[in-house]
């Protein structure tokens, strides 16, 4: 089952975690563009290893540059359950 999350947010501070609410057995594509500025961010693909299961993605951090806190980005995040 194919599950997409999106969302318009603030930048709040240089990082930000992002944890799902479940977890996702394949690596989920991300997509951030940030609003009128050119679209600078790390994506850091956390997982944690569950028994019977393997490595499981459970949450993505992103980084941006300093000067974008305040701004405001949009993302989605879409991957298989």
């Amino acid at each position: 089952m194919r599950i997409t999350y999106s969302d318009v947010l603030a930048i709040t501070d240089q990082s930000m975690t992002f944890t799902f609410p479940g977890y996702f057995v394949t690596k989920p594509a991300v997509l951030v563009t940030v609003n009128n500025k050119v679209t600078e961010v790390a994506v850091q693909y956390n997982y944690q290893y569950i028994e019977g299961i393997g490595e499981v993605y459970t949450s993505i951090t992103l980084t941006f540059p300093s000067d974008y806190v305040g701004s405001e980005f949009s993302i989605i995040v879409t991957a298989d359950e």
